[in-house]
């Protein structure tokens, strides 16, 4: 049943120099920790977290590395053998971290999840939607989201998303993309949504941006703020840092959402 899935992932232990797609994840990882780490760092915190497309568990490895203590993490992915690397990698000790294998497409798998560990109070899914087969099977995986969610709970979903319908997919690998626009109709579908971030700004619709308000003369500190970092950092860089101020501009869409 799985087999529709594409299973390419990054791997960032491997990478052999600066990319994007490696910066992008770290800030996404990163940005979880800030997320919640007033909430996960208390004593005896009952927080659990799922990790829907969790990979070798990176995820998990910065939050043991940001020093949080959920009660529980748990991975779900719907490739075996990478669910056993996982699994055979350095476990923290000061939570409990869980494997399992999922099909979050498949209302059986997440009804099983539920049963075995309740609902969760935070749900992540990072680049997973673009490697299922359509939108129905990522509207799909959004309903069983929410389904493992408590009420307020949060899901906190990336995926590359296109300008305009007739934009192609940013990599072969894709097997769909939202528009921008498609993405929070989805969401919205599900959920009550509570902030936008962009995660993997486009450099060139940007810069047309920046060129006009320089034109304008908006304020000097922003554009020699830009000026400085345009100067210093190349456009993998760039990229990365400046997508969640401007999610306009963005290849890739972060959404915070709350289940009402």
């Amino acid at each position: 049943m799985t087999s529709k899935f594409n299973k390419t992932r990054l791997i960032p232990d491997y990478q052999w120099q600066i990319h994007r797609d490696y910066i992008a994840h770290c800030l996404r990882w990163d940005f979880i920790i800030k997320l919640y780490s007033a909430s996960i760092k208390r004593p005896n915190n009952k927080f659990k977290i799922l990790d829907v497309g969790c990979g070798e568990a990176h995820l998990m490895k910065t939050i043991w590395a940001g020093r949080l203590k959920p009660e529980l993490y748990l991975g779900v992915d719907v490739d075996r053998p990478v669910l056993i690397k996982a699994l055979h990698k350095n476990q923290p000790r000061n939570f409990k971290t869980e494997y399992m294998f999922a099909d979050f497409t498949q209302y059986s798998h997440v009804h099983e999840i539920t049963k075995l560990y309740g609902h969760f109070d935070a749900v992540i899914c990072f680049e997973v939607l673009e490697h299922l087969p359509n939108p129905e099977y990522a509207d799909k995986m959004l309903k069983n989201i929410r389904y493992v969610l408590k009420k307020g709970g949060e899901a906190i979903i990336s995926t590359p998303t296109r300008f305009k319908p007739e934009d192609q997919v940013s990599c072969k690998n894709h097997l769909f993309e939202y528009t921008q626009e498609d993405f929070l109709v989805a969401v919205r579908r599900q959920f009550k949504i509570k902030n936008i971030y962009g995660t993997m700004m486009y450099l060139r619709k940007f810069n047309k941006y920046y060129k006009h308000c320089k034109n304008v003369g908006e304020s000097s500190k922003f554009t020699k703020l830009i000026d400085i970092l345009l100067d210093h950092y190349d456009s993998n860089v760039l990229s990365a840092f400046l997508g969640p101020a401007f999610p306009q501009f963005s290849r890739s869409q972060m959404i915070v959402a709350v289940k009402p």
